[in-house]
């Protein structure tokens, strides 16, 4: 079941700007993951305003609109108005900074445009805090934190935009960094429990015991990526020192054996790669033996 909470919180813009065509933008000051919200005072009945979010902007001042930049997400929210003083609200989020509203009909006004983040709901009094004398350091420190605790929503996520499922080599990465900066635990526990039971359903017998979905739960079915099977081992150890959960490490424990023996079954004793860890089976296409560093085209040269 789900375990995790949502945190929610209503922001403005902190701006707002007028293309050349006149198209009124907002800009929110930095990328956030949020349901826009519009609100109408003289909407028409049938008109339709199509609404757009993105990350920059054109020469022109409206949203960039290039799928490379959004990652082939539709980043549009249409809206078909009713007569009268109405409020467009998004049903779903995307990562945005801008939102632009196009043939309004109307006056747009600073108060008018808002939009919901959504992150995970964290303990209050748990957050870490860092300083330094370098101010180009801290703005990294408060970059690194708010984008990792806006990569959980009801669980980790590959990107608010793109592809919202749970990856298991970008859930532990963004574990580390909410468990150390915001004391979160929940999503946590219930992603590594999630993957154990990728685990369960799908490698369970034979050679493919110790290994993991690439993504769980989703609809991709029996899919792994071999480095992110052994990402999971240290990301229980690193939950189990964090949080002190000996139920949850006593429960993993004979899955990350598993995966040890994984490991094992892929040194060979003899032969060039003898004592080496070779071709560890598992992954597909590009990313078959694991991604290393990317996949193959961006491996330039890597020895696997």
């Amino acid at each position: 079941g789900q375990e995790t909470r949502l945190a929610e919180q209503t922001v403005r813009p902190v701006a707002l700007r007028t293309a050349a065509d006149g198209t009124v933008v907002a800009d929110f000051g930095v990328v956030i993951p949020a349901r826009p919200v519009v609100r109408f005072h003289a909407g028409v009945t049938g008109h339709t305003v199509p609404i757009r979010a993105g990350y920059t902007l054109t020469g022109t001042g409206r949203v960039a609109t290039s799928t490379l930049m959004s990652q082939g997400t539709d980043m549009s929210f249409p809206y078909t108005q009713t007569d009268g003083e109405q409020e467009f609200r998004a049903f779903t989020h995307l990562a945005f900074r801008y939102l632009e509203i196009p043939d309004a009909g109307e006056e747009i006004a600073l108060d008018d445009v808002s939009a919901v983040v959504v992150h995970t709901d964290v303990p209050p009094g748990g957050e870490a805090t860092f300083a330094s004398s370098d101010a180009t350091l801290d703005a990294v420190w408060a970059m690194m934190a708010r984008s990792a605790l806006y990569s959980v929503q009801e669980a980790f996520v590959d990107t608010p935009t793109r592809e919202k499922g749970q990856f298991l080599g970008d859930a532990t990465n963004i574990s580390y960094a909410t468990m150390g900066a915001y004391g979160e635990r929940d999503a946590t526990q219930q992603a590594i429990r999630e993957f154990l039971r990728s685990a369960a359903r799908y490698w369970n017998t034979g050679d493919d015991r110790g290994r993991y979905n690439a993504v769980y739960p989703n609809g991709d079915g029996k899919r792994d990526i071999p480095d992110y099977s052994l990402m999971f081992v240290d990301w229980v150890w690193r939950y189990w020192t964090e949080s002190g959960d000996r139920d949850l490490l006593a429960e993993a424990y004979p899955a990350i054996r598993d995966t040890a023996d994984y490991v094992l079954r892929h040194i060979p004793a003899t032969g060039p790669t003898a004592g080496l860890v070779t071709e560890l089976a598992g992954g597909s296409g590009a990313y078959r033996f694991g991604i290393v560093d990317w996949p193959e085209p961006g491996r330039f040269g890597y020895d696997m």
